[in-house]
């Protein structure tokens, strides 16, 4: 299936506004991050309004959470090393940081799984582990 012309027009108009919201706020984004000592890495998807970046500790995250004033997302990174936060930031730039360093009330935890397809029949598993201290961290941790 082709797409139509209405269509492409459509998608070179979101990326129109996609590019002038980031252009407006590159100047600032840029010295955020540059300053920050821990970041690891950041990327900036322009025709997206996306940025991607990691740092290695929490104070770190500190002035890119500073961005968005609503609550944040927060699921286990895919590496199972620390978190993969993500939020529309105020201003309308998509974000999604990767955190390393783990609340001080949070541990990894290695376990052996039962794998009937693997050879050795057992896999190491890592798993982060945080208590749940309100009512909503119980409900979303079930």
């Amino acid at each position: 299936m082709q797409q139509t012309k209405d269509q492409v027009t459509k998608e070179i108009v979101r990326y129109r506004e996609s590019l002038t919201l980031f252009e407006s706020e590159l100047d600032s984004l840029q010295e955020l991050f540059e300053s920050i000592p821990d970041l690891l890495y950041a990327y900036f998807y322009p025709h997206e309004a996306k940025i991607i970046a990691a740092v290695k500790t929490r104070a770190a995250f500190a002035p890119i959470r500073a961005l968005h004033t609503g609550k944040w997302d927060k699921v286990v990174s895919h590496t199972d090393e620390g978190f993969r936060y993500s939020a529309i930031s105020d201003k309308g730039i998509n974000l999604i940081i990767y955190v390393s360093e783990l609340p001080p009330s949070c541990k990894i935890i290695e376990e052996q799984v039962l794998v009937p397809a693997c050879e050795a029949g057992f896999k190491t598993v890592r798993r982060i582990v945080c208590p749940a201290t309100t009512k909503e961290e119980v409900a979303n941790n079930q």
